[in-house]
């Protein structure tokens, strides 16, 4: 399964979409300050339930915060759960 990750900024609203071919697999919302990225909420659409769409935007958003040297917090049980896992 390929999967892309794209950034948006919609009504004030921050996030990370993890993207199959055109379908929206799994979202990321979160609130960014200088030095912190702090992940509020994780979805993942029910067509990509049970597959590695979860995971898959945990570690993505993980890279995007290693590559750009941000913190990483998390307020979201799901993410902080699949983050862990990764060890």
């Amino acid at each position: 399964m390929e999967f892309t990750l794209n950034d948006s900024h919609e009504n004030g609203q921050n996030k990370f979409e993890l993207k199959q071919g055109n379908k929206t697999a799994a979202v990321v919302k979160y609130r960014k300050d200088e030095s912190t990225l702090t992940v509020e909420h994780t979805e993942v659409m029910p067509d990509f339930r049970g597959t590695p769409a979860g995971r898959t935007i945990v570690e993505k958003v993980k890279s995007y915060t290693d590559e750009n040297k941000l913190n990483l917090k998390s307020a979201c049980s799901y993410f902080s759960h699949q983050l862990s896992k990764l060890g």
